[in-house]
């Protein structure tokens, strides 16, 4: 069964402010821009989350370091530079975007740009690249140049487009499942003062230069701002996942079973397989230099995934940009699941060319489980089910004449 008392925040509690200041938090006032209690108030009401969006609305509590920290009920795991989390009664409370008041923002700034990030764009038609472009950039001129996004820190467009997306998903799983998906379930986004802004700009002034500095500061100008969302764990991401390599085929099962890999790769393939007849596609074509949930920084642990701003309604692709999205999903979700039975160290190359089986067997399972749910747009079903069950002669064909 599903609890909806996520929070159970006792009565003299829910009177009260849920955080303070002390020598981890500074609670520090955002200007409310979302919350669920006005654009989900059933669901606000069902998990209890009243008394947090009300205490949000005072201050956000935001954590004075942005490395590694561990201090119950305040966590910040190894490689999530933008949310640490709060521990609750059954879940956590990320809080994202509070990296700018940190009291080492300008060390995280300094870290990112000495970052090399070595960047390679092919442009051209299905079956010929016609230009290929390379540079190495600094990773704090990766973020404006590559994803037009601020580095260090959550624009408050960000912030609402994740609200607004996380709510879209999470109202139509609820509606057909009755209870929320292991996905972000989106509680507030506040907008930081302008002096915040100004701060950040100072710092990023003398990093960046050209169209990178013009970016950030369009952005930046336009607001930052803070996400915060429940999520039912430490949202733990495949991509910081401890756990030895498997550099030979001898060594999978040990890694698979010390990691629990059969469950979590369950997990994956059954809320993508909901969440396509749900009429959502992970794979939206606008954030192919974003980054998405299925890939290693946002699969969860437990089965779920993070960073849902990826999640595109099928109603809003053609029947072209529908079949390049699901197609992309397969892959993605093939790679992932082999990254988590061998390591971080595959190849996307190396296994496109050398083991195209193994989208195969990642096609078949999830075609078997959309199959099997009632879909909200057919044409998702219809085109795992082509690449599926149809003759090879036909199925190529098909795709040829699509592609071309």
């Amino acid at each position: 069964g599903i609890s909806y008392h996520v929070f159970a925040v006792p009565a003299r509690t829910a009177r009260a402010r849920m955080f303070s200041d002390d020598l981890a938090i500074r609670l520090a006032p955002a200007e409310p821009a979302w919350d669920v209690t006005e654009a989900w108030p059933e669901i606000a009401g069902r998990i209890g989350a009243d008394a947090a969006v009300a205490s949000l609305r005072v201050g956000v509590p935001v954590l004075r370091d942005v490395g590694v920290f561990e201090h119950p009920p305040y966590r910040r795991p190894p490689g999530h530079r933008r949310s640490y989390y709060i521990q609750i009664a059954h879940g956590v409370l990320a809080v994202k975007g509070g990296e700018p008041l940190a009291l080492n923002f300008t060390s995280f700034l300094d870290e990112l740009a000495g970052m090399r990030v070595h960047v390679e764009c092919r442009l051209g038609s299905p079956s010929v690249d016609k230009t290929i472009a390379r540079a190495e950039l600094g990773g704090v001129e990766k973020f404006p140049l590559l994803e037009g996004k601020v580095p260090g820190c959550v624009t408050l467009r960000e912030a609402i487009a994740e609200a607004q997306a996380a709510l879209a998903v999470q109202r139509a799983y609820v509606a057909r499942y009755g209870g929320p998906a292991r996905l972000p379930l989106p509680l507030y986004v506040g907008r930081w003062p302008d002096g915040v802004t100004d701060g950040v700009l100072a710092e990023l002034r003398p990093r960046l230069r050209g169209r990178a500095w013009e970016v950030v500061e369009l952005h930046a100008r336009a607001g930052l701002g803070v996400y915060v969302y429940y999520y039912p764990t430490v949202p733990l991401r495949l991509a910081h996942l401890a756990a030895a390599d498997a550099q030979r085929g001898a060594d999978v099962r040990a890694r698979a079973a010390r990691i629990g890999a059969r469950t979590i790769l369950d997990g994956w393939l059954d809320l993508t397989a909901r969440l396509l007849a749900l009429g959502f596609v992970p794979k939206d074509p606008a954030t192919v230099v974003t980054g998405d949930c299925l890939q290693v920084q946002n699969a969860v642990l437990d089965g779920g995934f993070a960073d849902v701003e990826s999640l595109v309604a099928s109603s809003l692709l053609d029947d072209r940009a529908l079949h390049d999205a699901v197609r992309r999903t397969v892959h993605e979700l093939a790679l992932t699941a082999t990254r988590l039975l061998l390591g971080l160290w595959v190849s996307t190359v190396d296994m496109r060319d050398r083991l195209p089986d193994i989208y195969v067997v990642t096609w078949n399972a999830l075609a078997a489980r959309v199959a099997a749910e009632a879909q909200a747009d057919a044409r998702i079903g219809a085109v795992l089910d082509a690449g599926s069950r149809r003759p090879a002669y036909d199925a190529l064909v098909e795709l040829l004449e699509r592609a071309f």
